[in-house]
């Protein structure tokens, strides 16, 4: 008998150990070191958030209603993962003093709680569970602290990206077009002149790649203006880029082309990071965007005097080329943050983000799209 209490209370300090050491690497990883992806605590906190968010979001009836729920989802989760942690820190802690026979398994869950939070109250007894606790209080504090860095750091990463979605507003108009700043950089005479804009926004997706890989809930921070959205934002700039490679009679300069390119690979990367699939073209399309409706914006285009290639098949198969390098994962992004209805990007019929809890997270050289 004596012998199965001592392996019950091994396995009781074992598996509080370990409970505890994951939750230490999972913070770590999350706040100190992040390298893209999630951990598995940090999934089931924010797939979890969504769904639930999602599911409530679903029953209003209007867009600006379920806009409403989904702003609280990505704050609200970011501020329950410090809240998981402590908890589990807890509960592992939990399970090591009731191993070392602080009494009960209440009891035990006394002394931890009193330890974690640095209470005193019911302070562990004998030199061994002493040193638990010590390790116990300076694991809740260091939690603490990291706390006090992430949201700072979220917060400057996100004010960044959204000062760049404001700033292309005046161009790109609202909702954003790609056919829309073409149409205002045509009344301004700028068509030619676009290596400024395609500079600072190959800096805003090289940001944005940067700082959402790393902090992948960063992706599901809404706009302060419901009309707005940093997905729609990169779609129009990156169609407004692919127009212009593949549709219009103007030699793209070096700029131009970078842009395309990093703001492809950006958009990829995120969809791996959130580990979404990249939404596929209905049918035998090669894209989201129809043949029918490139003429169309193409007619308006060349009607206002921008310099529309005459050959309409050229101009759908360098738009395809240039599209194609973004179009699946744009539309899923679209779907996945439920952005606020744009041409080419949210208005689509995408299928919806159904995130599963229990995956492993990505490794080097897995593709999730």
């Amino acid at each position: 008998m004596d012998a199965i209490l001592d392996a019950v209370d091994v396995a009781a300090v074992s598996a509080g150990l370990v409970l505890a050491g994951g939750v230490g690497l999972s913070a770590v990883r999350t706040v100190v070191l992040p390298r893209g992806g999630m951990t598995r605590i940090n999934r089931v906190v924010s797939f979890g958030g969504y769904r639930a968010f999602r599911a409530v979001a679903r029953r209003r009836r209007t867009w600006a209603g379920e806009d409403r729920v989904m702003a609280l989802y990505a704050p609200l989760t970011m501020v329950l993962l410090p809240v998981v942690w402590l908890a589990l820190v807890l509960i592992g802690f939990t399970l090591v003093f009731w191993g070392l026979d602080q009494g009960s398994p209440s009891g035990a869950f006394l002394v931890s709680g009193s330890t974690l939070f640095t209470l005193g109250y019911a302070p562990p007894r004998g030199d061994g569970a002493s040193a638990v606790g010590y390790i116990e209080a300076f694991l809740g504090l260091g939690l603490v602290a990291l706390l006090i860095t992430y949201l700072p750091t979220l917060y400057n990463a996100f004010s960044r990206r959204e000062v760049v979605v404001m700033l292309a507003a005046p161009l790109f108009g609202t909702p954003p077009s790609g056919e829309t700043a073409l149409l205002r950089l045509r009344e301004a005479d700028g068509i030619d002149q676009l290596e400024g804009w395609a500079v600072a926004a190959r800096q805003w997706f090289a940001e944005i790649q940067e700082s959402h890989s790393s902090f992948a809930a960063l992706c599901f921070f809404r706009s302060h203006q419901h009309d707005h959205s940093w997905v729609t934002a990169a779609g129009a700039t990156l169609d407004m880029t692919a127009l212009v490679v593949g549709c219009l009679d103007v030699t793209p300069r070096t700029e131009t082309v970078l842009l395309l390119n990093g703001g492809a690979e950006c958009l990829t990367r995120l969809c791996r990071i959130v580990e979404l699939a990249a939404a596929t073209p209905p049918g035998d399309a090669p894209l989201w965007v129809s043949r029918a409706e490139l003429d169309e914006v193409l007619d308006r285009l060349q009607a206002a005097g921008v310099p529309v290639r005459t050959d309409r098949d050229a101009c759908w198969d360098g738009f395809v080329a240039a599209r194609g390098s973004y179009d699946g994962a744009l539309v899923a992004l679209a779907a996945a943050v439920i952005a606020p209805p744009a041409p080419w990007s949210a208005d689509r019929d995408a299928p919806p983000f159904r995130p599963r809890l229990m995956r492993r997270p990505p490794r080097a050289g897995d593709d999730l799209t």
